[in-house]
């Protein structure tokens, strides 16, 4: 069973960031305020409980079947996938498409604290969970897979072949396979 809690949840966004420039904000005070004043931790809880809460609370309430499986059917090891994010594992802003109030309308935006770190406590969930059932001797995998950006459904409009991909994930190198997702 497979379960991508996220859909599209990208969490609040701070327009500040989404035009560096040599005239962008760079004093410590003013930006914080800033940041601080244009998130909100309604969205912050929102974002984190689909795209992390979910996982684990998901994981837990099915571990007795899921184990349960391992053990009726003799050399099956039940799984768990995650879906994550590269946003997770990256340690700069990436930017994220993002609907506008206005349907069919999409932007790039950048939202790097909430989405990126509830990504990356996804995987790190990940690890916990697979190494704390190890450690017990259950028999259930708990993986994750974290795709990057890759033109889809909701994207498509905006992602288009290596250019436009590397514009969304800001990548310190160009995606070394030359190829969407990787």
């Amino acid at each position: 069973m497979i379960i991508e809690p996220s859909a599209g949840q990208i969490g609040p966004v701070s327009e500040e960031l989404n035009h560096p420039s040599p005239t962008a904000q760079k004093e410590a005070g003013p930006l914080g305020e800033y940041l601080f004043n244009n998130e909100s931790f309604e969205e912050w809880s929102s974002n984190y409980t689909i795209n992390t809460f979910s996982a684990y609370f998901v994981t837990t309430a099915f571990l007795g079947l899921l184990d349960k499986g391992s053990k009726d059917h003799e050399g099956f090891t039940s799984s768990v996938i995650n879906i994550t994010s590269i946003s997770g594992l990256m340690k700069v802003a990436q930017r994220h498409v993002r609907k506008s109030r206005f349907a069919f309308v999409y932007h790039l935006t950048l939202d790097k604290f909430c989405y990126n770190s509830a990504k990356a406590a996804a995987s790190h969930l990940t690890k916990m969970l697979s190494t704390e059932f190890a450690l017990r001797g259950i028999k259930v995998r708990v993986n994750a897979i974290a795709p990057g950006v890759y033109e889809s459904e909701m994207t498509h409009d905006l992602i288009s072949g290596q250019e436009a991909t590397d514009a969304v994930g800001m990548p310190v190198v160009s995606i070394p396979a030359k190829r969407p997702g990787t």
